[in-house]
């Protein structure tokens, strides 16, 4: 006795076919999350690589505005003279008179700026930077910085004797010489502690005639 074979219609072998295939493209639940791990790590990567990005910038703009600071500092110092007069050319300690200070208009020579420091940074008559006008006045309203933007800066200035053969060696306590180095430094005061973001120096030298 024979058996015919079993016959399939088109539209049931169609059928059968689309399963198939629909069977092999499909995701396993292992392939999924391993798709969603690596979506998550490289997402996590960009962000990482955004956040340095925005952190990089923010240091820069931080250390242009403190060098900016601290050459405008030096820029108000070099039009002052030397010193006091011819007897104090020698002059130690070094900073200002009982009738000088506090703000910078009244400085006169080099030796008063020593030891000054402010905090938020302030022009020399004792405006925060960002709103005046550089001739003791405010600017324009519109013009002003943003208020806090300066709040958590410091500057201080130093003015030391050094060699006059090598400005780079500092003399010690009491010891004088016709050369001076004035250094100014700005920080950031963050709550880990203050941040150094720029240091500027100049030499000035002892020239009588010039008194």
């Amino acid at each position: 006795m024979t058996f015919p074979y079993p016959t399939m219609t088109r539209t049931q072998t169609q059928s059968k076919g689309v399963s198939r295939r629909s069977a092999r493209s499909g995701f396993t639940l292992m392939e999924s999350l391993v798709a969603v791990a690596i979506a998550a790590m490289t997402g996590a990567a960009l962000l990482y690589a955004v956040s340095g990005s925005l952190t990089t910038s923010e240091a820069l703009s931080e250390r242009a505005i403190a060098q900016g600071i601290a050459g405008m500092v030096l820029d108000e110092i070099s039009i002052a003279k030397y010193a006091e007069d011819v007897s104090s050319l020698d002059q130690w300690p070094l900073g200002p008179h009982t009738s000088e200070g506090p703000l910078r208009s009244t400085f006169d020579d080099i030796d008063d700026f020593n030891g000054y420091e402010m905090k938020p940074p302030v022009d020399a008559w004792g405006i925060p930077l960002g709103t005046g006008n550089g001739a003791g006045g405010a600017r324009d309203s519109d013009l002003v910085v943003r208020e806090d933007l300066l709040s958590d800066w410091r500057v201080t200035i130093d003015v030391i004797y050094v060699d006059d053969d090598n400005p780079a060696v500092a003399l010690g306590p009491g010891i004088t010489s016709n050369t001076r180095v004035v250094e100014v430094n700005v920080y950031i005061d963050r709550s880990a502690g203050a941040t150094l973001v720029a240091t500027a120096r100049r030499v000035f030298a002892n020239i009588h005639q010039n008194l």
